[in-house]
């Protein structure tokens, strides 16, 4: 999709983000929250039980690499 400026005007996004990008105004804010469900023992646990990653832990741990 091109930037439109008629488009920019009626509310589009992509249009918006484009000529804020054109005047050096794009500026985005983020932030850190805390939580506590996120500890290192609670998520390795997690991971662990997690049968699509599961595989990967263990050749991480093992040192080899897939066939």
């Amino acid at each position: 999709m091109q930037f439109q400026e008629g488009h920019a005007q009626r509310g589009c996004s992509h249009c918006k983000r484009v000529k804020n990008k054109e005047f050096g105004s794009d500026c985005r804010r983020t932030t850190v929250v805390n939580d506590d469900n996120w500890e290192t023992k609670k998520l390795a646990e997690e991971q662990q039980n997690e049968e699509d990653i599961k595989p990967f832990i263990a050749w991480k741990e093992e040192g080899t690499r897939p066939e």
